[in-house]
């Protein structure tokens, strides 16, 4: 899944699924390790909505904070 509406609602305990852990997937852009890792989260954070696309933060179980926007 990869739109923000539907994991905010399964996060938000919203939707008609029962969700027990969400997980983040993030691509070596992201991680910087060269591999794609998987991540229990503990927190999404909009950080802002005037950008296109707008700027999520990730928070996993283990403190680690990535953002949904690649730097350029």
């Amino acid at each position: 899944m990869s739109d923000e509406e539907t994991l905010l609602e399964l996060w938000l305990g919203e939707s008609d699924f029962l969700v027990n852990q969400v997980s983040l997937i993030s691509p070596p852009w992201m991680n910087h390790q060269g591999q794609y890792l998987m991540e229990p989260l503990t927190k999404i954070i909009l950080r802002n909505t005037e950008r296109d696309p707008p700027l999520y933060e990730f928070v996993t179980e283990t403190g680690r904070i990535y953002t949904s926007v690649q730097a350029s």
